[in-house]
């Protein structure tokens, strides 16, 4: 990422410039797949740059963001590029707005914006790397996006891929912690999607891969989450995956998925504002994240618990929107909108439920640490839609 410029050029604005830069380094970086240049590495490169070649001879980065802008009164309108180095295609071109004061206060949209399009267009170009490359000619960082886009699309072909593709970085990283925390994920998924034909058994190999990761970096906040999910999917351990959530969120504070899996441990335990808090957190957190519909899930659960059963049908369309093959949001969408008192809409989402899940029935893949109240609540909603049990 390179500092942007101003133009015309003018000395009294130059801070803006590298603040921006810093800001979507800052963001960029925390996505696990990821690395990115400092800007003290890149700062120079804003009064010149060496032809794609040269640059990624000098550097080494896959991609690359430039970017100019134009004072406006109060206003900064930004222009800006992501070009793929390795081919010298223009990936994504766009602009955007933003106040100066709102941008320099972290309060504009404009950062967030730049980051999910950069992230969006990068994990499209790994992604269609992975799918025509054979795994041994791929970077490591293109594995790793690539499987991440693999095991997201819930489509069952790309997902069975993408644990060929983790087990390759495994073998390839054996002393790295992610690719085993993304394992761990992997057999959650499946089991969450009613793909798994042994359920015990996943969580079994998900609990190992998640201790995996712990044993090569006890601070791995990814593994942590993932140990978390093991806990709470396949043995009902809410304490023990609270623990495991909060010692991720420790290590790294921006760690979406434990925030996400956090609001379920709240809504399970009755403490609904605090899960709607988390899972707002978490949504905050998620602009580059693939599993955005995922923290949309959770949020229509926690307003659920809360009983804002209108926010609830928001969210979970949100998710759907995102990822209409999410299995778990499609019964959360059911369950808000018959007790939203909409009932034909219920009745409609249950049948689309149902073509998806024909062998459903209530209570199939509810957690056990549910509370009674809110379990039957649920279950009832779901049962008078029309799913059956």
């Amino acid at each position: 990422v390179v500092p942007f410029s101003a133009m015309p050029a003018d000395p009294a604005h130059d801070s803006l410039g590298h603040a921006m830069a810093d800001d979507i380094i800052a963001a960029l970086s925390r996505h696990p797949g990821l690395r990115v240049l400092s800007r003290a590495s890149t700062a120079q490169l804003r009064d010149g740059l060496p032809d794609m070649a040269r640059l990624q001879q000098l550097l080494g980065p896959a991609f690359l963001l430039t970017g100019r802008y134009d004072m406006l009164g109060t206003r900064a309108r930004l222009n800006v590029e992501l070009c793929d180095l390795r081919g010298g295609e223009v990936l994504w071109a766009g602009s955007a707005n933003a106040e100066i004061e709102a941008l320099f206060a972290g309060q504009d949209e404009l950062v967030p914006h730049v980051v999910a399009q950069v992230g969006q267009h990068v994990l499209a170009r790994e992604l269609s790397r992975v799918r025509g490359l054979p795994m041994t000619s791929l970077a490591s960082y293109t594995l790793y996006l690539g499987a991440s886009g693999l095991m997201n699309s819930l489509v069952l072909a790309d997902f069975m891929r993408s644990r060929k593709v983790l087990e390759h970085l495994v073998e390839r990283h054996p002393r790295q912690a992610a690719p085993y925390a993304m394992l761990a994920r992997w057999h959650v998924l499946r089991t969450v999607q009613g793909w798994s034909a042994d359920r015990m058994s996943d969580g079994r190999i998900a609990s190992e891969q998640a201790q995996r990761a712990i044993d090569i970096d006890p601070r791995h906040a990814v593994a942590l989450s993932a140990q978390g999910m093991t806990r709470m999917s396949f043995y009902n351990d809410v304490e023990g995956a609270r623990q495991c959530y909060l010692a991720a969120l420790d290590a790294d504070p921006q760690e979406a998925h434990a925030w996400a899996n956090l609001s379920a441990v709240h809504s399970y335990r009755d403490e609904h504002e605090e899960a709607c808090a988390a899972a707002a957190r978490a949504l905050a957190l998620s602009p580059l994240d693939p599993n955005a519909f995922v923290f949309e899930a959770f949020s229509a659960m926690a307003a659920l618990g809360a009983g804002r059963y209108v926010d609830a049908v928001v969210h979970a369309r949100s998710s759907l929107r995102r990822h209409a093959l999410h299995v778990p949001t499609h019964r959360l969408l059911v369950a808000a909108l018959w007790l939203a008192e909409r009932h034909g809409d219920a009745r409609a989402a249950a049948a689309r439920y149902l073509e998806m899940q024909p062998q459903a029935v209530v209570g199939q893949h509810r957690p056990a640490a549910m509370r009674p109240r809110w379990r039957e609540q649920l279950d009832d909603a779901l049962r008078s839609a029309g799913v059956p049990g």
